[in-house]
C-alpha cells in the first residue's frame, strides 16, 4: 500500500501596510498639526473651521456635493458655537442641494453689488456697452431701493407687480415700452448674474419684469433756417408750429 506524505505549510498573514490618505482628506499627523494652528476638522472633513489674521469670529468652509467648497462666517467668537454653526450650515447646504436649489441664498443686494461692479468695469475699460449706463441707473434707482433685502429665490410674481405698481408711482406715470425694456434688461442681468455664480438653479425660476408700457409720442419736427417756409411772411413760426401739435385738438 503506497502511502503519500503531503506537507502543508502554515503562512503567517502579515499586517496590510498603512493605508495613504485618501485624496482630499487629511491624515491624523496633519489633523494634529491643523489643531495646533488653531484649524479644525467636522463632518469627516468636510467642514473646516479657522479663523482669519486680525480676525476675532471663525470662520468655516465646507465641501458641497459635487466637490466644491463654499466659505462663510459663522459671525461668533466661541470655537463650540462656531462649530455648532458651521455644521448646521454644512447639513442646510447639502439638504438644499438634494432638493435642487442653489447651497445658500443670496439677497438681491449681492447679486446687484456683482452686476453693479461688472458693468462699470467694462465701461472704464471701453468694452461696455452705452446702454450700461442705463442698466445702472435702473438698478440703482428702483431694482436695488426695493428688491435690496430680499431673497434673489423668493421673489414671485406677487411682488413684481408690487414692485410696478411702486415704481409707477415714483415716477408719476406709466414708462413708455423703450423704458421698461431697460428696466427688464437690467433686471435679467441680475438673474442671470445669480445663475452663473451659482447663487440660483435651474429649477429656481425668476419671474420677469412687466413690458407693457405707453406707446412713445414723436416730437414734431424743428424748422430751421435752412428750412423754406422759413422767411416766408405767411409762414408760422417754430413755436407757433409746437404748439399748434400739442394742443389739444377736437
Amino acid at each position: 500500500m503506497l502511502r503519500v506524505r503531503v506537507k502543508i505549510r502554515h503562512s503567517i498573514s502579515k499586517p496590510p501596510p498603512p493605508q495613504a490618505p485618501r485624496r482630499g482628506r487629511k491624515s491624523v499627523e496633519q489633523l494634529l498639526h491643523l489643531v495646533e494652528q488653531g484649524v479644525y476638522y467636522y463632518r469627516d472633513g468636510d467642514v473646516v473651521l479657522y479663523k482669519r489674521a486680525g480676525v476675532q469670529t471663525w470662520q468655516c468652509r465646507y465641501r458641497l456635493l459635487e466637490g466644491g467648497w463654499q466659505i462663510r462666517t459663522t459671525g461668533l467668537r466661541s470655537r463650540q458655537d462656531a462649530a455648532n454653526q458651521a455644521c448646521q450650515i454644512y447639513d442646510e447646504a447639502r439638504y438644499r442641494q438634494r432638493l435642487g436649489l442653489a447651497p445658500e441664498r443670496k439677497r438681491y443686494s449681492d447679486v446687484a453689488a456683482v452686476v453693479l461692479a461688472e458693468l462699470r468695469r467694462d465701461l472704464a475699460a471701453g468694452t461696455g456697452k452705452k446702454v450700461y449706463r442705463d442698466y445702472c441707473q435702473s438698478i440703482e434707482r428702483y431694482l436695488l431701493p426695493y428688491f435690496g433685502e430680499q431673497y434673489i429665490d423668493s421673489i414671485r410674481q406677487q411682488q413684481i407687480e408690487a414692485f410696478e405698481r411702486w415704481r409707477n408711482e415714483r415716477i408719476g406715470r406709466t414708462p413708455a415700452h423703450s423704458t421698461l425694456l431697460t428696466y427688464a434688461a437690467a433686471w435679467q442681468r441680475c438673474t442671470d448674474t445669480a445663475r452663473r455664480l451659482g447663487w440660483l438653479t435651474d429649477k429656481q425660476l425668476v419671474p420677469r419684469l412687466n413690458l407693457n408700457g405707453r406707446r412713445g409720442v414723436a416730437r414734431p419736427p424743428m424748422v430751421t433756417s435752412n428750412s423754406p417756409a422759413c422767411g416766408h411772411p405767411n409762414s408760422p413760426r417754430q413755436d407757433d408750429l409746437i404748439m399748434g401739435y400739442w394742443r389739444p385738438r377736437g
